[in-house]
């Protein structure tokens, strides 16, 4: 009689490539990716597009989740990603502002959304 065993999955794949300068420009590329689908789903959100909304959510999820482990994987190598481009490491904090604020005029027309139903 064998006994099973528990079943492991797979560690996540890693998102940043090695290259502190291929990491740089693919958090870049993930952050404008975030911000550009955080202000779709907000235009649409005003012109209360309904149905183009579903696809946008269902991107946003998709993009966010990348996003989230991307994030997770740069703070762990934050002080060498940082050190690396200073006018590439400018624009990725440029970026991060502009999608603090996408998010946050998001968050507030969502809860408009809401008191309104």
């Amino acid at each position: 009689m064998t006994t099973a065993l528990p079943q492991q999955s797979a560690p996540p794949m890693r998102l940043l490539p090695k290259k502190s300068r291929l990491a740089i420009e693919t958090m870049i590329e993930l952050t404008q990716q975030t911000l550009d689908v955080f202000e779709a789903e907000t235009n649409g959100l005003a012109m209360n597009a309904h149905v183009e909304l579903l696809e946008i959510m269902r991107n946003k999820q998709e993009i966010n989740a990348l996003y989230q482990q991307a994030a997770g994987e740069f703070m762990a190598r934050q002080e060498e990603l940082l050190s690396q481009n200073p006018r590439r490491t400018q624009e990725l904090i440029t970026l991060q502002k502009k999608l603090s604020e996408a998010i946050k005029l998001n968050m507030s027309i969502l809860e408009r959304v809401n008191k309104g139903k």
